[in-house]
């Protein structure tokens, strides 16, 4: 059988959970799979003993979206420690928050990793050291390093929200930048690519709306 990860994240946050899946799944050996609830539970299925039952607890390991938004989340905390329990190991990836911020267990039990492009890489060695020993993750690829850098460059205090009707033109990022994202194929389950382009170093309002410029 193959191996099994849990992905624990904020609703909120669902874009970045697939994303994570399928840079997970790109290296997985066949019949191995990572587990996103919003996206991989069938319509009509009981929630519950598809996320839990069949997936939870069967899970080789489990990786945590550790942010603000998921801070709060009643399902994180008890995702993370129904695998702790169980003596599998839980892998956090924070995003947009330090650990000491995010606190709790996950932060004194678990090492983590930031939401960038070295932690990215440092979680996939770990998690794949972890499941197969000896086997190494393929590291980033230059388009997976350039969407991830985007996506962390964006994370404010409220996460990006794309709408699959439509590309959100305007994000204010970390750094106090307006830029413009433009996203490219959007479908009902993910993006499949992000790209901003800086439009002001400014603090203040957005500069004016083309939409031509996020199509």
């Amino acid at each position: 059988m193959g191996k099994k990860i849990f992905i624990s994240y904020d609703t909120s946050e669902v874009a970045w959970a697939d994303f994570i899946k399928r840079l997970i799944e790109s290296r997985l050996p066949a019949r191995g799979s990572a587990f996103v609830a919003k996206l991989d539970i069938p319509f009509g299925s009981d929630p519950v003993d598809v996320m839990l039952r069949k997936n939870l607890l069967k899970a080789n390991a489990l990786v945590s979206i550790c942010s603000r938004a998921s801070r709060t989340s009643p399902w994180i905390w008890w995702e993370a420690s129904a695998t702790w329990a169980r003596r599998k190991r839980v892998f956090p990836l924070f995003l947009g928050i330090d650990v000491k911020d995010f606190g709790g267990p996950i932060s004194m039990l678990c090492q983590g990793c930031a939401f960038d492009t070295a932690g990215i890489d440092k979680l996939l060695g770990d998690l794949f050291r972890h499941l197969f020993h000896f086997r190494r993750a393929k590291p980033l690829t230059k388009n997976e390093k350039a969407t991830f850098i985007t996506l962390s460059q964006a994370v404010s205090q409220t996460p990006i929200v794309v709408d699959k009707d439509g590309p959100s033109c305007v994000q204010d990022d970390a750094f106090g930048h307006w830029r413009r994202i433009r996203v490219r194929n959007i479908g009902s389950r993910t993006v499949s690519g992000i790209e901003t382009v800086l439009l002001s170093t400014s603090s203040g309002p957005p500069p004016p709306h083309d939409s031509s410029e996020c199509m």
